[in-house]
């Protein structure tokens, strides 16, 4: 017997997720929402490609209750009257990317300099007096009401850490079931490896969101003036504050060498970025660019963190050499922004054990099939 599972994308970066299902048992139906269609080529024969609108969402909808499993990939608010509207007995799992919930605590996500220039820019202070209006509040509040509803209507949460799923309970304590994630596909089989050397290509941030903090990373490097070191800044999404977009763009080309990508990657554009830097810093407070940084850890890359994120200890717990922004400060003085070859190997080898061992895509699809045919059961006899 095969299982039917629909998988809800809004976002064709994320659709090759999907692939943590592929099984025999498993009948893995792709749905992407979308507006435009960047991929269409690629995906219009293994997708279903919708348009958001109503006559649409009634299409999706007959399609998920017939479904043993629905995931949605992100809490949209597509997703969440999906979510609200799906039959009692459908099974449902949230693959959880992070600010749907990390955007409700922005508060202690924002370094001291991102926050006060966000909360300077022209359209924050709008945006704060419109949601102040009495109507607007009403309209949020019932927002609000509505997707911790969904919340409560989902049953799985598809997660990366226990570590972060227990730091989000304390602030969303009716939060789904737990399921752990495999990090990562694919294995980056690396026999060689290469110790960088000067100039030192590093990686700032993953994207143009105001979550990485970028501003304080800049900061150091302009004040020590190193030119050993070419930054990459990767601004080609997540730029939907055109303002701070801006700032960081205007900071950046302060600094010798600097290379700003704005343009999107292919995925071997993307992978021989990686074969060629030396670290990566992500400033963020919160989970985000986790892809990023397996693919960084797998191919010997040095990976620094900041120690308020959640992610840093639990990257750390599992045995990687992880390192802090106090540390890229000092390394950046001393010229140190690398992994010699047992530390690389090291990282490297605790990569394999964790997606070959610890977190396995076979683990992963056992715990699902287990859930599914769980519901099943509890059907056969509710019959």
């Amino acid at each position: 017997m095969n299982y039917k599972i629909i998988h809800i994308h809004n976002d064709y970066k994320f659709v090759i997720d999907s692939k943590k299902f592929e099984n025999k048992r498993f009948e893995n139906i792709i749905i992407i929402i979308s507006n435009d269609n960047p991929y269409n080529e690629i995906y219009n024969k293994s997708a279903l490609i919708f348009e958001q609108n109503n006559r649409n969402f009634n299409k999706i909808l007959e399609i998920c209750n017939h479904a043993n499993l629905v995931v949605l990939y992100s809490l949209t608010r597509f997703n969440v009257k999906l979510a609200l509207k799906l039959k009692p007995e459908i099974k449902i799992a949230w693959r959880f990317f992070g600010y749907e919930l990390y955007g409700r605590l922005s508060d202690i996500m924002l370094s001291t300099e991102t926050k006060n220039f966000i909360t300077h820019t022209r359209k924050f202070k709008f945006d704060n007096w419109l949601k102040n209006l009495p109507l607007m509040k009403l309209r949020q509040k019932t927002k609000e009401k509505i997707f911790l509803k969904s919340i409560n209507r989902i049953n799985y949460f598809f997660g990366l850490s226990y570590e972060e799923y227990n730091f989000l309970k304390e602030y969303f304590p009716d939060l789904p079931e737990f399921i752990q994630l495999p990090p990562l596909l694919k294995e980056y089989n690396n026999t060689e490896f290469t110790e960088r050397k000067a100039p030192y290509k590093i990686i700032i941030g993953h994207n143009g969101s105001y979550y990485n903090n970028h501003i304080d990373i800049l900061n150091i490097l302009l004040k020590y003036n190193n030119h050993d070191i070419e930054p990459v800044l990767i601004m080609n999404y997540g730029n939907e504050n055109k303002s701070y977009y801006k700032w960081i763009i205007s900071k950046a080309t302060k600094i010798n060498r600097t290379h700003i990508i704005k343009d999107f990657m292919s995925s071997d554009e993307f992978e021989n970025l990686y074969n060629q830097i030396s670290a990566i810093v992500i400033n963020s407070y919160r989970q985000m660019g986790m892809g990023n940084v397996f693919i960084a850890l797998s191919k010997g890359v040095k990976v620094y963190l900041n120690t308020n994120n959640v992610m840093y200890n639990w990257l750390k717990n599992e045995g990687f050499l992880i390192f802090s922004i106090n540390d890229f400060e000092d390394d950046v003085k001393s010229n140190s922004l690398y992994l010699n070859q047992n530390q690389a190997y090291y990282n490297i080898e605790c990569y394999k054990k964790m997606i070959n061992n610890k977190y396995t895509v076979n683990d992963f699809q056992e715990k699902v099939m287990k859930v599914i045919m769980e519901n099943n059961i509890d059907k056969y006899y509710n019959t």
